[in-house]
């Protein structure tokens, strides 16, 4: 097909006529620097131009079976021999053997056709074993937004076989790319805004939102699994939680989830399996191995308000407060109070019953929902839900003990000493 040809002497060109792509420099600060000079097209050099030139030819011929119609896409997906014979063989394909020997020689370009062209980008054995290393030569040579072009391709490939998930190259690729913006800022701050989110976390977030939309070309009646994919995917990361663009990513997430009633359960039986074993890694010590009781308050995923994503927040606070529920924490505190007992005596005594490790009292799901409500931006949609939570909380009141009782609500207990 011509637009196969024209990639292939495209890059044969890019080969021929550029002896610089044939090195690749993997350090960081390479990285970095190339990414910053990639959009000063005005200040670069013919050869430049002509190298990106090539980069973006071959990207818009979509030659990549994912990015042409439903048909190739669900072929691929199901394994369809009849499209997977349309591919160009990186072993055998005489066609295609310039374009391997430059992927073999690490020449960013090549590899990132070889992905486009062949097995290696469409085959989840091979792309495990010899795609993910074409992709970090494309990563180390700064091209974040072919790096995030092939991602699109290639992630759903995986919800074949979740396990894939926690292949380390794949993981690193991520990583990576997640602390792009960072070090672009740093190193380049006379160059772009420092405003969040930097344009390599704002192009996977139009990555996550398009591949949402295009659910259908997967095979899928709904994004369920894509977005289930993406959630852990980003969470099983190293130190999501305090990555402000894997929260951001989440975030996007999280926005799709919350009015898709299905999506939703899904993505709070993910926040509640996190936030299970968040906290069972985090327990432990002298004292809690000998009474089964931890005294220092649970440590949480998000200690703090987080207003910046007020999407993710929700399923995190709701799978808390599910916590709180589930244990009986939150009932018998409710009868402690309106016992007329302080606050901390009734979270002990309340903890003591249900033999669970309490929160620390700032940790109650009151006052975290009633932060998260004050913190966010008014205009945004969820904070009338936050508030809604939180009055939920608020005019909490025991169970009548017997017919006709009408407990007090206790939730002026929890602000005793704050308000004159």
């Amino acid at each position: 097909p011509l637009h196969i040809s024209t990639a292939i002497n495209t890059v044969q060109a890019a080969i021929k006529h550029n002896p610089d792509t044939s090195v690749t420099n993997t350090s960081s600060m390479a990285t970095m620097t190339n990414l910053a000079m990639v959009s000063i097209t005005s200040l670069a050099s013919a050869h430049t131009q002509f190298v990106n030139w090539a980069w973006e030819t071959v990207s818009r011929l979509h030659l990549h079976m994912m990015d042409r119609g439903i048909l190739e896409s669900r072929g691929i997906l199901e394994g369809n021999v009849d499209i997977f014979s349309q591919l160009l063989d990186y072993d055998l394909n005489k066609e295609v053997e310039i374009v391997a020997a430059g992927a073999v020689r690490k020449i960013p370009l090549a590899c990132y056709t070889s992905l486009l062209l062949t097995q290696l980008g469409h085959s989840l054995p091979e792309l495990l074993d010899r795609g993910l290393a074409l992709l970090k030569v494309v990563q180390d040579a700064g091209r974040m937004d072919h790096v995030l072009e092939i991602l699109m391709y290639i992630t759903p490939l995986l919800m074949s076989d979740l396990s894939c998930i926690e292949n380390a190259a794949f993981k690193n690729i991520l990583t990576t790319l997640l602390s792009a913006d960072q070090s672009y800022i740093s190193m380049a701050k006379s160059m772009i805004s420092g405003t969040f989110p930097g344009p390599v976390t704002r192009e996977a977030g139009n990555m996550l939102e398009k591949m949402i939309v295009n659910y259908e070309k997967y095979g899928k009646d709904s994004p369920k699994e894509i977005i289930d994919l993406w959630v852990k995917i980003l969470t099983s990361l190293p130190g999501w939680n305090v990555n402000n663009s894997a929260l951001f990513l989440l975030d996007i997430l999280c926005s799709h989830s919350f009015f898709n009633p299905p999506i939703h359960s899904a993505t709070l039986q993910v926040t509640n399996d996190l936030q299970k074993k968040f906290l069972l890694e985090s327990s432990g010590g002298i004292i809690n191995w000998i009474t089964g009781v931890n005294y220092s308050g649970h440590k949480l995923l998000f200690p703090t308000s987080t207003a910046q994503f007020p999407w993710l927040a929700y399923f995190f606070l709701q799978s808390e407060d599910i916590h709180c529920r589930e244990t009986g924490l939150w009932a018998a505190m409710v009868k402690q109070l309106s016992e007329q007992k302080p606050l901390e005596d009734a979270l002990v005594s309340a903890s003591t019953q249900c033999e669970t490790s309490p929160p620390l009292s700032s940790q109650l799901p009151i006052y975290r929902w009633l932060q998260q409500a004050m913190d966010t931006p008014p205009d945004h949609p969820m904070v009338p839900i936050f508030w809604q939570r939180f009055f939920q909380l608020f005019l909490s009141r025991p169970v009548a003990t017997h017919e006709g009782e009408e407990p007090r609500g206790v939730g002026m207990s929890f602000f005793v000493g704050m308000l004159n």
